[in-house]
């Protein structure tokens, strides 16, 4: 990988870090201000660290975000490999090298929003639903599975639309078509189909 060492550090040269959206065993999301066009992202953090199928495992966000075009998916912008200036990199070695995914910042989860509200409007969750299954079958159409998709994975946007998000585990269909899906590696836990 080509990566980028700190005195040029795209991430933090051309953004401004305005918060943490989230974080979990693969990484961290920053809600980020680019500096060159004003628009605020949602810029995940993962580290690549490992064997080669690791970091291969890493990219397979990066590929399948940048191969998916639909409304119901959070719209990939760009992403790079770096290493950070020293010491900024909490809990981590200072010699780390990370993947930065730039992405469409969205309002908040479906995780957050049922922590938030009371109100279940059913003609609301109908059309959540409908958005979300959309979402689902374009997924499938180019072949893929999400494998992960739990409320925290479902994002409303800047509109209140539904947009999958955090495709980190997705699997191509023709891959698992016929054979029994890895789904220890998942973390699905309730979330998981009982196919699996």
């Amino acid at each position: 990988f080509m990566t980028y060492q700190c005195k040029s550090c795209r991430f933090l040269k051309k953004f401004e870090v305005r918060g943490i959206l989230g974080s979990g065993a693969y990484g961290c999301v920053f809600k980020a201000f680019n500096l060159v066009d004003k628009w605020s992202y949602a810029v995940k953090r993962i580290p690549l660290r490992g064997s080669d199928e690791i970091v291969d495992e890493s990219l397979k966000e990066v590929r399948a975000l940048a191969s998916l075009n639909d409304q119901g998916i959070v719209r990939y912008n760009s992403s790079w490999v770096e290493k950070p200036p020293i010491g900024w990199q909490i809990n981590y070695k200072d010699d780390s090298v990370f993947i930065y995914i730039q992405m469409e910042l969205c309002k908040q989860s479906l995780h957050n929003w049922l922590h938030d509200n009371e109100s279940r409007d059913v003609t609301q969750a109908k059309l959540w639903f409908k958005q979300l299954v959309s979402a689902i079958g374009y997924l499938h159409s180019k072949g893929k599975i999400h494998r992960d998709l739990k409320p925290r994975n479902i994002l409303f946007d800047m509109e209140g639309r539904i947009k999958i998000c955090d495709l980190g585990l997705v699997a191509d269909l023709a891959l698992t078509n016929g054979q029994q899906i890895d789904a220890t590696r998942t973390n699905l836990g309730m979330y998981m189909a009982p196919e699996q």
